[in-house]
């Protein structure tokens, strides 16, 4: 395979077609490691600088963790269902493209319409490891900074379930980048092959191990692409950043150890990077999905015995 070939024809897609930016808009709308923490010893929490504390116990004790678990919980499920609708549309249609047919805004939402519920059900099996350790968690990070939540000021926090929490986040890291390799093939066997959900499942974990190479060599270029636009967004979002955060340091007063700034919610700058962070959202939804449509096709037509 022809891996720069493959971003080459990639790129082409993106910018002759449009009408997949759409569907990409609605995509873009949508860390095990134990430092060996004594169990149940609890330390005081005394020497955080720049009025971490204050910080803290703000976000913790003004909050009703009740109703942001459960307006979380509702915009998770909406923006996972809104991006599984777009990736299967975008699938499809590169698909079509590819295959010298045109396509449509309707043609996209007809096919995002007809394999949504597997690819559904698909996504939320792969996520579902990840989604259980999530939940195990938050559990430990509530219980670590419990004294948040009162008024006493000596605030401690247990290493033993901070050290759980640092696990967690790596085994979760690990079991991420698994389940996302395994989803790339996975969910297109759902959407152009329409298999079942879990021959798609089995498709993807041996299409990720016989086609190793190619799947680390195009991470490796998405990797180095992804460095390069961070830094120049870094760029070219560091004069607006600071246009918003320079009115703010000037309600610093000498001699307390607090470090504080207000930026608005709402404003030119906030829209600005908004807009943008969208339409590069976008472009970059439609460009992966069809490299990675791209790639599975050739892995399809190369090693059908493999991928059956």
């Amino acid at each position: 395979m022809n891996h720069w070939a493959l971003f080459k024809r990639s790129w082409s897609i993106l910018w002759r077609n449009k009408t997949l930016w759409v569907f990409g808009l609605l995509a873009a709308l949508g860390g095990g490691f134990n430092f060996n923490f004594r169990a149940g010893e609890v330390r005081p929490m005394t020497d955080l600088p720049l009025g971490a504390r204050e910080l803290l116990r703000s976000v913790f004790s003004a909050s009703d963790f009740s109703a942001l678990i459960g307006i979380g919980l509702a915009i998770g499920v909406t923006t996972f269902a809104l991006a599984t609708f777009a990736q299967a549309a975008l699938i499809s249609m590169v698909n079509s493209i590819q295959s010298g047919h045109p396509v449509s805004v309707a043609d996209g939402a007809q096919a995002g319409a007809r394999r949504f519920l597997p690819l559904l059900l698909t996504r939320f099996l792969l996520a579902l490891p990840l989604l259980i350790i999530g939940i195990l968690a938050a559990r430990s990070f509530f219980s670590a900074f419990s004294s948040l939540l009162t008024e006493s000021d000596n605030i401690s926090f247990g290493l033993g379930e901070l050290g759980a929490v640092t696990a967690l986040g790596g085994l979760a890291f690990l079991i991420g980048l698994l389940t996302f390799a395994v989803s790339i093939s996975a969910e297109r066997a759902v959407v152009l092959d329409e298999m079942p959900v879990w021959p798609a499942i089995m498709r993807g974990w041996r299409l990720l191990w016989s086609k190793f190479a190619d799947y680390f060599s195009i991470a490796l270029i998405f990797l180095v692409l992804a460095i390069a636009i961070g830094i120049l967004f870094a760029c070219a979002i560091l004069p607006i950043l600071f246009a918003g955060i320079i009115p703010s340091l000037e309600q610093l007063r000498p001699g307390i150890n607090v470090f504080t700034f207000t930026a608005p919610l709402v404003g030119p700058a906030v829209i600005v990077l908004l807009l943008i962070g969208l339409i590069i959202g976008s472009l970059v939804a439609v460009f992966a999905s069809s490299v990675w449509t791209l790639a599975y096709r050739e892995w399809r037509a190369s090693a059908p015995a493999v991928a059956g």
